[in-house]
């Protein structure tokens, strides 16, 4: 290796080690803030606001959102009637996983 592609080198796996660094403090940083944003009630009315559009009813009840994962949440339950189209009411209790084999 020339004097030129090593420097080169130890330059590029300096700036991916601190792009790592970077993004664990970012991570470190945010996720408490996606937990309670996740968690709100302004949030929940405005997943009930846009999921009983995007199913056709007028109106539909979320039960208490909490945060299950990185990317993920989940409610108790889901309540919706009067619906247009397709379905004319749901209700979704929280799914049991399947025990495991």
């Amino acid at each position: 290796m020339t004097r030129f592609t090593t420097h080169k080198a130890w330059l590029l796996l300096g700036v991916g080690v601190a792009l790592i660094i970077l993004l664990v403090c970012a991570f470190a940083f945010l996720n408490p803030r996606l937990t309670t944003l996740a968690e709100s009630d302004k949030f929940r009315a405005e997943m009930e606001k846009e999921t009983a559009k995007g199913l056709h009813f007028p109106n539909a009840l979320f039960e208490s959102i909490k945060r299950s994962g990185t990317w993920t949440a989940e409610s108790a339950g889901f309540r919706a009637d009067g619906g247009r189209k397709a379905l004319h009411s749901l209700q979704a209790p929280l799914a049991c996983h399947p025990p495991s084999a």
